[in-house]
């Protein structure tokens, strides 16, 4: 999945077409009308208003040794496709626990994780 990485943004969020990719505690993938413990809206610079489950989630990253760590937060899953253009986004809820290291002349963006989450 390709994350937007936004400074700018609280928390991280899961839009529509990226759903597909998600699963639920069990492994199974997760239905399209799968309901949440608590819902909100967000707007983003478009100023149209998205609606979003917030769940806890285990979000996953795969290191250049192909080693997985995973960081949980509070992630907000579009609920609908009414802004399906949007790209998923990555919030300061992971970028603030990271080092982020951006190369614009390379093209290399890089997160570097903590020992510990």
């Amino acid at each position: 999945m390709d994350l937007l990485v936004d400074t700018g943004a609280d928390f991280t969020s899961i839009h529509w077409t990226d759903r597909q990719r998600l699963h639920d505690a069990h492994g199974n993938p997760l239905p399209p009308d799968a309901t949440f413990s608590s819902e909100g809206t967000a707007s983003g610079i478009s100023g149209s208003s998205v609606t979003y489950g917030i769940e806890e989630a285990a979000i996953f990253f795969s290191t250049e040794d192909n080693d997985v760590q995973f960081q949980v937060v509070q992630a907000r899953i579009a609920l609908d496709d009414t802004a399906a253009g949007i790209p998923s986004l990555l919030g300061r809820d992971i970028l603030s626990t990271a080092r982020l290291d951006f190369n614009m002349p390379a093209g290399l963006l890089v997160l570097e994780w903590p020992t510990e989450f």
